[in-house]
């Protein structure tokens, strides 16, 4: 069984070396670039404090009672599932 590198210089001896060059030069690496806008959009996270003060932090996060229901939710579902 041949490696790829064994085969590869078969089929270059096997090739025109013509052939060869304009293969190669066909095969061309695409054009990379970057660039930048000078638009910048920014969105502004709330300070914990900020969210305390305006009373948010009930309306934002649930409470331990809201996971302990979805947690039971959860179980009851699958329970179904595998009855």
């Amino acid at each position: 069984m041949l490696s790829r590198k064994q085969i590869w210089k078969q089929v270059l001896k096997n090739t025109n070396s013509s052939n060869y060059a304009s293969f190669a030069l066909a095969e061309k690496k695409p054009v990379k670039s970057v660039s930048f806008e000078k638009i910048v959009h920014v969105v502004l996270i709330n300070d914990l404090d900020d969210l305390k003060k305006h009373n948010l932090i009930q309306t934002i996060w649930y409470s331990y009672e809201d996971l302990l229901s979805f947690q039971q939710e959860f179980i009851d579902e699958r329970t179904e599932i595998v009855e």
